[in-house]
């Protein structure tokens, strides 16, 4: 939500009145009549994109023949007596499984879904919407870091210097003894910016400031755990300095993960207190946040922080606490339109400041470092601990941490720290992973809140716009890609790729998107705390997971993100080609679907295409890999694991991750008679870690590669077979 600010008047004030020109020190915009100011978007205009329409009765053409319980009319079952060692296990209790639920999981030995899908034989290749979703990833992780390298790590290099020297300048020019510590305090917070992007401070910060930036910096660096700040008068987490995510393989990036850490998860906070203290009024942090909003302002660091904050919004979200932009309008109504910056510490202007600030804003996403920030406040007739919060770029809102926040609680009604991972998936609607969690882990036991809140955000979800889902940012319309894996059973599906069984497997592939997803944002995304051809031979066909929704989703997606990254000089021809050739292979499985489900056989070509699909994803890959040599071993040698954490509470954080895809074996029928066929899917993993050990991807590699992964979860293990069993 953009937020217009009538600003030109407050920002020329503050200059006149600090013996600043504006000739010197020029503003963007003041040559114009009373302008707005306000956040820039980054143009991000829909794609046209013209959608299937099904039948209104949600029925298709296609006759299904009935599937033998005895699965005796498996074209190409094997026999009790065939020893399948070396086809990975599927005999005895396998067959069994498929029996009972007309697919079973095996673990497997590749890293990568491409080379899985290169082993084309002897089942028909069963082409999953995981191996879709994967390769999206990979490409959206890819675009993500190219971007990054490219254009912001320059630009917060050049906002962090900027904004210290101008803090410094200021510095000079304030007399009055509080406000003059508030400002020192400022050349402290952007100091440390600096110091972590250069490896050193520069030589001419103020000695008590270099004195602070010094000890937060090694603090930051060593990244074990809370610990009291050496800037501010609260406590911080040191552990969400620990570069994770893609940011592990370069120096430069883990500087730049450090920086952006400090920038969007440090708080300047209203109140100070929370359930460990009485509240007080921060008003060294309000008039810090005063003074860094006129910092940023007066000079042309706004023009580094407006594209920062316009490219990092488009990829992931805005921020939901008050930004520099919210800051100058609640400047101008508490000291009006000639604020004189030495008399800002007045305690009827900083007690409105706060007021205002609660009017104004409340962040959707708590974050109130255990709640040692803010106070109790009565919120939809329960105490929780909240308060309005100043960060110079904040961290993203995003939906999933909403629900988490929204679903999580510890106080008298109940102990629910840790959110599930189906909780993402129940509040868009899965009535399946509701089920779960309200049957067989029994949630709202934990705490007598939990059913209420979880119908809230569903009945919030189900009310939002489209336009919302489809034209915000890439992470919204990924969510709204992604929910169509969730869907109710559609008639067109066959009858082992319906029910609960199958909705599970589809609940496992929401999860494993969306912790890639997760690992990729880490740094933006703010985290939760509580509160018709010929017929063709056996060997040459293949099936299409049917769900036609998400595959044209997906093509949207895709042709939304190549189009507006283009026409803002974020994409270069190379990639525009990788994008294509995904979109023209994600439409190709949507055209063969369509085929599949109507009772059509695909053409020669079609099935050549789909029998190649591994080939084509390498070849994806290695167009990537070719464009960045730092991200070749990823994708080409070290395989798909990853993981991040997602939620904290009281030295714990929730871990999500992928490890090496899993086989999956599924009984469908292909040109009227059934075939076993074989594919890839996730491997899920969610459990508890202990937030001085937040795990990058090499330790999370290592973990899965040496046998030491945590157990699956409970509603996906049964269809799993262990091949040493």
């Amino acid at each position: 939500m953009k937020r217009k600010l009538q600003a030109a008047m407050l920002i020329l004030c503050f200059l006149v009145l600090t013996g600043c020109s504006f000739k010197s020190m020029p503003l963007p915009g003041l040559n114009k009549k009373q302008p707005e100011t306000e956040i820039p978007d980054i143009k991000a205009d829909p794609p046209e994109y013209d959608f299937t329409q099904l039948p209104a009765d949600n029925t298709l053409s296609q006759d299904y023949p009935d599937l033998a319980e005895d699965l005796s009319n498996v074209v190409n079952l094997p026999s009790e007596n065939e020893s399948l060692t070396e086809q990975a296990g599927i005999y005895g209790f396998s067959i069994e499984r498929l029996k009972e639920y007309g697919f079973c999981i095996v673990p497997g030995d590749f890293k990568e879904f491409y080379r899985l899908y290169q082993i084309n034989e002897p089942y028909p290749l069963f082409i999953t919407t995981d191996s879709v979703l994967h390769t999206y990833h990979v490409i959206f992780n890819y675009l993500l870091q190219k971007t990054e390298k490219d254009h912001l790590v320059k630009l917060s290099k050049s906002l962090a210097e900027k904004m210290l020297k101008q803090s410094i300048t200021l510095l000079k020019k304030i007399k009055e003894e509080k406000t003059y510590a508030a400002a020192l305090k400022n050349v402290a917070y952007f100091g440390v910016a600096a110091g972590l992007l250069n490896g050193r401070l520069p030589s001419n910060i103020p000695k008590g400031a270099r004195v602070m930036a010094q000890e937060e910096i090694q603090k930051i660096n060593s990244a074990h755990g809370i610990d009291s700040s050496s800037i501010l008068p609260y406590e911080l987490d040191y552990s969400q300095f620990k570069p994770r995510g893609h940011y592990t393989r370069q120096p430069e990036m883990e500087r730049y993960f450090k920086v952006m850490m400090w920038f969007g998860n440090v708080p300047l906070p209203f109140e100070i207190g929370g359930i460990y203290a009485e509240p007080v009024r921060a008003d060294e942090q309000i008039v810090q946040s005063i003074l860094m909003t006129y910092t940023l302002f007066s000079g042309d660091a706004i023009k580094e922080w407006n594209q920062l904050y316009e490219i990092t919004s488009f990829f992931v979200g805005e921020s939901d606490d008050l930004t520099p932009y919210d800051y100058l309008g609640l400047i101008e109504e508490v000291y009006g339109t000639r604020p004189d910056i030495n008399s800002l510490w007045q305690d009827d202007k900083l007690e409105l400041m706060l007021k205002k600030s609660e009017e104004a804003h409340q962040p959707l996403i708590g974050a109130t470092i255990g709640g040692r920030l803010g106070r109790f406040k009565d919120v939809d007739d329960e105490l929780i601990v909240v308060t309005p919060q100043f960060r110079f770029m904040g961290q993203r809102y995003i939906l999933d941490s909403e629900i988490f926040y929204q679903l999580t609680y510890v106080g008298p009604e109940g102990n629910r720290p840790f959110p599930k991972g189906l909780d993402f998936p129940a509040a868009l609607g899965s009535a399946r992973a509701y089920d779960i969690l309200t049957e067989d882990y029994r949630e709202q036991d934990k705490w007598q809140g939990y059913l209420p809140h979880m119908e809230k955000m569903k009945e919030e979800i189900k009310n939002t716009d489209e336009k919302l889902w489809k034209e915000k940012n890439i992470y919204m319309t990924w969510i709204w890609a992604l929910s169509s894996i969730i869907q109710e059973d559609h008639d067109y599906y066959p009858s082992t790729l319906k029910g609960e069984h199958w909705q599970n497997k589809q609940l496992n592939t929401f999860l494993g998107s969306w912790a890639e997803i997760r690992h990729d944002t880490l740094l933006y995304a703010k985290q939760s705390e509580p509160a018709a051809g010929a017929a063709a031979p056996e060997n040459d066909i293949a099936y299409v997971e049917p769900n036609i929704s998400f595959y044209e989703r997906m093509a949207y997606l895709l042709t939304w993100i190549q189009e507006n990254l283009s026409n803002n000089n974020l994409l270069d021809n190379s990639d525009k080609e990788v994008l294509k050739t995904f979109i023209q292979l994600v439409e190709l499985l949507r055209d063969i679907l369509l085929k599949q489900i109507q009772g059509q056989i695909p053409t020669e070509e079609e099935y050549s295409r789909l029998k190649g699909y591994g080939y084509i994803l390498e070849n994806i890959y290695k167009k990537l890999a070719d464009r960045d040599s730092t991200y070749a071993d990823e994708l080409l040698d070290e395989g798909m694991a990853v993981i991040a954490d997602v939620h904290n509470y009281e030295g714990q954080c929730l871990e999500v991750g992928v490890g090496n895809p899993d086989w999956i074996y599924v009984l469908v029928p292909i040109e009227g008679e059934w075939y076993l066929t074989r594919g890839g899917v996730y491997s899920y993993y969610e459990f508890l870690q202990p937030i001085s050990n937040r795990l990058t991807d090499e330790q999370w590699k290592e973990m899965i590669n040496s046998g030491n992964a945590p157990e699956r979860e409970s509603w996906i293990k049964k269809y799993i077979v262990y091949t040493t069993q």
